[in-house]
């Protein structure tokens, strides 16, 4: 562990937010909640590693701004997706909480984490940015939106689907274990999850049952309002003449696999017969269609400033979204409704939710002709994207301090059984005891014999020095290192770890 000798210890209590270093959707959602929460100090702990690797240091920042940390630590075990413990992660937490009087944590992410984020017994909430640690691949798709989620699913999805390569090091059945102990922690200690569309609750109890045991509440992500909002009424709120010419369709964003870019490559052939297209912010995959005739190309990249102005420069008709994968919230669909242009979004996740056909926006199912048919309806009935126009220029958006008002009543909700309690050792080895029994009677139905448990207890009492390794306690354990090697390990370390708590 370090420290920076710019590090201060506030007297007044902190949240802590919990998040990977990916950037993304949950940078922007952390980015405004720190900037607009002036009520509290908000300090971020954040997950720091490579591909396949996402734990191997955690890094402590004073403020979501800085760019250096005031505190890194760096994990002995790195963790390779999320773990169900870790004594450097557990140590490291303690200390944060200790001296920067944390009061409230705020999980944005697992990734790169550890369960023990869960067990500290102050009040918890997690923003379910997406479908993370239920789900590897993050997005509850293989090969269509998943509503069944068992071990033969997983292996599967591990080895075969696209868009789950994320942990290639962690398998299915170590899954299982994570998401069990996942679920039962949130249930213990009466964590509430946060969603910012119904959607999403309503896919994860479809997936598992236990949830619908769980606290929900949907809180929608926010964006700075006001000056979106003038511009639309300045520049957008005008009645259109309705021409015969093509529509300009607009589309906002990456051009990535999950964002629809197959899709797209599919239909853009059969979309130019009724509209010019004009990519934004499409990224490196926008190099795929340089030169197309009838496709142009703004800008790769745009900061979210200069928004409005390329808007006002395309003075498109229709927003296009193509996502393939039921997004949980969607900032650029807010940003697209919030400057006036109507969009036509895929009928999934919060797209579903959020968009009313016909009222708000537009909405297709996700395949070729489906896409291709709705184009060729508003190209010929252009009076409909005219009456969303003016429909979005009525609609009210919340502002990031109404967000954060929102939150603040979660906050500030009573939770007795969980604030009177605090971070023990004595707590800490009871849940990794649960953790043992889970991992016993689950992996791939063998029975332990009830010798492994007095082995364990024998070697945790061992001097440091006479320690002897579980493989070579039992004949038991050569059959079970070679075939569940990551389980063996486990438990070999809950033998150390408890040992460390004598």
């Amino acid at each position: 562990m370090s420290k920076t000798q710019m590090e201060t210890h506030p007297s007044e209590r902190a949240v802590l937010h919990i998040m990977h270093n990916w950037g993304g959707g949950v940078e922007r959602w952390v980015q405004d909640y720190c900037r607009t929460d002036t009520s509290r100090k908000n300090i971020v702990l954040k997950s720091i590693g490579i591909s396949g690797i996402p734990g191997q240091k955690l890094s402590l920042y004073q403020h979501i701004d800085d760019q250096n940390p005031i505190r890194v630590w760096s994990l002995t075990s790195s963790i390779f997706a999320t773990s169900i413990y870790n004594l450097d992660y557990y140590f490291a937490l303690e200390e944060i909480i200790s001296d920067f009087n944390v009061s409230v944590i705020m999980i944005s992410s697992f990734i790169g984490h550890s369960l023990d984020i869960l067990n500290t017994g102050i009040k918890t909430i997690i923003i379910c940015h997406d479908y993370y640690p239920f789900c590897p691949a993050i997005n509850i798709y293989f090969e269509k939106i998943c509503r069944e989620c068992k071990l033969s699913h997983l292996q599967s999805c591990l080895v075969e689907n696209q868009y789950n390569k994320f942990f290639p090091g962690i398998s299915a059945s170590e899954w299982i274990l994570i998401r069990k102990i996942f679920i039962k922690l949130i249930l213990d200690y009466k964590i509430t999850l946060v969603v910012p569309s119904l959607s999403v609750k309503t896919n994860l109890i479809l997936l598992e049952p236990k949830f619908g045991n769980v606290n929900f509440v949907v809180i929608p992500h926010s964006i700075e309002v006001e000056d979106l909002k003038s511009y639309q009424n300045k520049n957008l709120n005008q009645q259109k003449t309705i021409i015969q010419e093509k529509l300009k369709i607009l589309i906002l964003g990456r051009l990535s696999i999950q964002k629809g870019l197959n899709l797209f490559k599919e239909s853009y052939e059969e979309i130019l017969k009724y509209a010019d297209i004009i990519l934004l912010g499409c990224g490196d995959n926008g190099i795929l269609f340089t030169g197309t005739k009838g496709i142009e190309i703004t800008a790769y990249n745009y900061s979210l400033n200069d928004l409005p102005r390329h808007i006002k420069k395309i003075s498109p008709d229709i927003g296009l979204l193509l996502s393939v994968l039921p997004e949980t919230f969607s900032y650029t669909l807010s940003e697209l409704m919030l400057l006036g242009v109507p969009p036509l979004a895929t009928k999934l996740g919060s797209f579903e939710n959020r968009i009313i056909d016909e009222l708000n926006g537009f909405l297709f199912l996700a395949e070729k002709n489906a896409l291709i048919q709705k184009i060729k309806y508003l190209s010929e009935n252009r009076n409909l994207i005219l009456e969303v126009a003016k429909n979005l220029s009525q609609e009210s958006h919340s502002n990031l301090q109404q967000m954060i008002d929102d939150y603040e009543k979660i906050i500030t909700s009573n939770i007795t059984e969980i604030n009177n309690k605090n971070l023990t050792d004595t707590s800490l080895v009871s849940v990794i005891q649960k953790q043992l029994e889970e991992t016993q009677l689950k992996i791939q139905q063998i029975q332990l014999d009830i010798e492994i448990n007095n082995i364990i207890i024998n070697n945790m009492r061992l001097k440091k020095h006479l320690r002897v390794p579980l493989s070579q306690k039992s004949k038991h354990f050569d059959y079970f290192k070679q075939n569940f090697f990551g389980i063996w390990e486990f438990i070999r370390r809950l033998a150390i770890k408890f040992h460390l708590f004598k």
